[in-house]
């Protein structure tokens, strides 16, 4: 009896592994999670399909938190959008793009939207491109 509740479990915690929507901003030229700018904690959907909720929660979110993509928006963490981009990302970039992507149930992420300005970031700054 034991043996069939501990395999009950390991399945529902597989199960709900793979049932995911993960929102995150990244730079539209390097997408990957080793490189994430910003991301929102994941939650469980009863469904891979369809994905628009995932989607639409994630829009949601992400251009609630910079006051609809404004790159100046101040941050909680008393910093521009701008400036947390560059501090996240670690890299040197020019004239970069901000997109906002969801991935849903382990699969590649999609991009939602762009941002409409360019970011620039050397050494962890934010500088004027």
């Amino acid at each position: 009896m034991k043996f069939v509740i501990l395999l009950a479990a390991l399945c529902a915690v597989a199960y709900a592994g793979s049932h995911n929507c993960r929102c995150a901003v990244f730079f539209t030229s390097d997408v990957s999670d080793d490189h994430t700018v910003y991301s929102i904690p994941e939650y469980f959907m009863l469904s891979c399909q369809p994905t628009e909720p995932c989607r639409m929660s994630c829009l949601a979110a992400l251009t609630g938190l910079t006051d609809n993509g404004n790159l100046e928006h101040m941050t909680s963490q008393n910093i521009t959008v701008r400036q947390l981009a560059c501090r996240n990302y670690k890299k040197d970039i020019q004239n970069g793009q901000l997109g906002v992507y969801y991935s849903t149930c382990g699969n590649a992420w999609q991009k939602i939207r762009d941002s409409k300005d360019k970011v620039c970031c050397k050494e962890g700054a934010s500088i004027s491109c």
